[in-house]
């Protein structure tokens, strides 16, 4: 198995590090620190830095056929932030009946919609649901009793569903159907050997699938279709929760991490818990959809 080593790429002391997204168009990294509450944006060139606080935790940022203008998956709620004015406007709400559910990750379909889970602050068992929005802002449930809904992604041919439940320590696949956007009954194409958990998850251009591991030191290059482990990115930190692809040629790997739950020890034996990181894998991603606001 190729072995690659990730490098310091921005230092930062985010909680909990998450959804990495590349903004190709403007050359900028986003992502967000969940219990920190706050948007983060990135130049990749010039690696100018920028946050905006949020009302709630927020678990997802995605581009929208909007300039300037990024869909927020928070607690309770989706909002509009606008990057201009710095304004923050809800637009809708999710999974408002349970208040102790914020959402996690999420993921635009290449019909302009997302995808997005949630679970319970507490990480409590079977509270947890994915949904879909459409631009009418109105999630449609998918899959509920999920435990920490994650990595969300699709096959080259979108007719496979992607999908980790952290919690289930395993990635499953779907059969998706993306004109009516049904998803079917659940395939596990890998399972988790090691003492990890598999937290985020992005799609490279050979349909392969890139896992940060929670607890791993790591990302890894996972074959869907025989589960194989053929590539490594190791990290030097613990908490790996995300990745995405980046640069003008989508040949670069960006990876979150966290610091929340370190012990004083922990953080003196790893004081970039918390900072983005960078690699160059060796095979190149695909850009990101957008969402489609009505």
């Amino acid at each position: 198995m190729t072995q690659i080593k990730a490098q310091l790429f921005y230092e930062s002391d985010c909680l909990l590090g998450e959804g990495p997204l590349w903004d190709f168009e403007n050359k900028k990294i986003y992502w967000v620190d969940i219990e920190g509450c706050k948007v983060h944006s990135l130049d990749l060139i010039n690696k100018e830095h920028k946050f905006w606080r949020t009302p709630a935790m927020v678990g997802a940022v995605s581009l929208t056929n909007k300039k300037d203008i990024l869909l927020l998956g928070m607690q309770g709620q989706l909002a509009l932030l606008n990057t201009i004015s710095d304004n923050i406007e809800v637009c809708g709400k999710i999974d408002e009946s349970k208040t102790k559910n914020r959402c996690n990750d999420g993921q635009i379909d290449a019909l302009g919609r997302l995808w997005i889970g949630t679970m319970q602050v507490s990480n409590q068992k079977n509270e947890g649901s994915l949904f879909c929005v459409s631009s009418d802002m109105k999630p449609a449930v998918k899959l509920t009793n999920l435990g920490i809904s994650n990595g969300i992604g699709w096959s080259l041919d979108d007719k496979t569903l992607y999908f980790i439940d952290s919690m289930d320590n395993c990635i499953k696949a779907f059969d998706f159907d993306l004109l009516n956007k049904n998803i079917g009954e659940p395939i596990t194409i890998y399972k988790v050997k090691k003492d990890e958990v598999p937290d985020g998850m992005c799609v490279d251009s050979e349909g392969m699938l890139w896992v940060a591991f929670w607890d791993g030191f790591r990302v890894a290059r996972i074959n869907p279709n025989s589960g194989e482990e053929i590539a490594e990115v190791v990290v030097p930190v613990p908490l790996v929760t995300s990745c995405t692809f980046v640069g003008e040629n989508l040949d670069q790997l960006i990876i979150t991490t966290a610091r929340v739950g370190l012990s004083k020890e922990q953080l003196e034996t790893y004081p970039l818990s918390g900072s983005i990181f960078i690699t160059n894998p060796g095979t190149t991603g695909r850009k990101v959809n957008v969402f489609e606001c009505g």
